[in-house]
Parts: C-alpha cells; sequence; structure tokens
C-alpha cells in the first residue's frame, strides 16, 4: 500500500505526464494560437511555478528557471502570439521538465511530518501547509491542462482521452 507521499507524488506525476502528452504533438507552429493560456507560455508559467513550489517546501530551494521568465511567465504576465517574445520550444521544455523533476525532489526530501508543517516562504492564500503545496500544484497543472485541450480542439488535433 502507498503511503500519502507516495500517493501524492503519483498525482503530481499524473498531471504533469498529462500535460506533457497534450503538448507532444502540436506543431511548433501553432504553440502561440487560440487561447489566451497557450501551450507555450503554459510552459514557462508551469516551470515557474514548480520552482516557487519546491521553494515552498524547502527553504532556498535552487529553481530551474532563469530570471529572464519571471516578466514573460510569471503572475500578472500576459501570453502574447507572437512565437518570437519566448524562448526556443526545446529549452522551455527542459526548464519546465527540470523544474518538475526538483519539485518532486523536494517533496521527496519532505517526512510526511513536514508536510503537515507551513510552507517555508509566504504563499498568501494559496497554500496553509505544504501538503497543499502538492495538492494546489495538481490542481494548478490541471488548470491549464484543460487551457491547452482546448488549443488543441481549435487547432483540430486528437484529444488524449478519446
Amino acid at each position: 500500500m502507498p503511503t500519502l507521499k507516495e500517493r501524492a507524488i503519483s498525482n503530481v506525476k499524473w498531471c504533469q505526464a498529462m500535460f506533457d502528452g497534450l503538448c507532444k504533438d502540436m506543431p511548433e507552429d501553432k504553440l502561440t494560437h487560440g487561447v489566451d493560456n497557450h501551450a507555450l507560455w503554459t510552459l514557462g508559467h508551469l516551470a515557474l511555478t514548480y520552482d516557487w513550489l519546491a521553494g515552498a517546501l524547502v527553504k532556498d530551494a535552487k529553481g530551474a528557471s532563469p530570471e529572464s521568465y519571471q516578466p514573460l511567465f510569471g503572475m500578472g504576465s500576459k501570453p502574447s502570439k507572437e512565437r518570437g517574445t519566448y524562448p526556443a520550444t526545446a529549452e522551455l521544455k527542459a526548464t519546465a521538465a527540470k523544474a518538475f523533476e526538483g519539485f518532486v525532489k523536494a517533496i521527496e526530501a519532505q517526512s510526511e511530518a513536514d508536510l503537515d508543517k507551513v510552507p517555508t516562504c509566504d504563499t498568501g492564500a494559496f497554500a496553509s501547509t505544504r501538503w497543499e503545496c502538492i495538492d494546489r500544484a495538481a490542481w494548478h497543472t490541471g488548470w491549464h491542462s484543460g487551457q491547452v485541450s482546448i488549443q488543441r480542439r481549435s487547432l483540430g488535433l486528437k484529444g488524449l482521452m478519446g
């Protein structure tokens, strides 16, 4: 029987795998097409979010995202339809994968008792415990996956779940 922490890790990994699947076959020239929070913006935004949440679990966790991502993908940023606004897709995907990996390692570094504690930084009303940081990460990835799913539909691409 998996522990609560193992189940939480499995859940965030599943959510991230679903998002990755939504982006996998999207044509490069359509990554900024359609919806406001398009796939390319979401890649960078999730990278920053995973870095932030890793830091909420482990004080002073080193993030994967460069500082230049903040104005492009951070809270309050506005997605651009102009492809040239963003780093190369391969860079964004690699950064997002590294940030997600860092988030999972931050979870793994916690005991279940540690996860009952408050986050190591102020998260506003986002999460009051480290467990909630994990739960909110899954929700956040799912939220943006829905937006990318709409983008896929607008492009006539097949859905992941039928």
